[in-house]
């Protein structure tokens, strides 16, 4: 298997945030799941990973962040970091021991 283990890539999802160098708050209700947001101008990102050992549907708040703008990242099947042209909505899936990145361009 020439693939990166699954954690791999959510190292360089949490590195997003370091670079955009503002952290915003979040609140999360389960110790299990660790949410980290960030902001640098007119970009923000939000980084969601579940180490619960199950799939949840997470409800989210983005007040504040209204963008022109939105890529969602996934870590796949296959452990690739992959952009998913899925639209954000109000909850978003996140598999068991999975990680999302959301990012927000051209923010309002």
């Amino acid at each position: 298997n020439l693939h990166p283990y699954r954690t791999y890539y959510a190292f360089p999802m949490f590195h997003s945030l370091y670079r955009l160098e503002n952290e915003c708050a979040v609140e999360v209700g389960d110790p299990m799941l660790f949410v980290g947001a960030a902001k640098n101008g007119r970009r923000a990102s939000v980084v969601i990973a579940n180490t619960t050992g199950e799939t949840l549907d997470i409800a989210l708040s983005l007040g504040g962040f209204e963008a022109d703008e939105v890529l969602i990242h996934r870590i796949d099947e296959e452990n690739r970091y992959t952009e998913t042209h899925e639209a954000l909505g109000s909850c978003i899936t996140v598999p068991a021991d999975g990680c999302v990145e959301i990012s927000l361009y051209n923010l309002a």
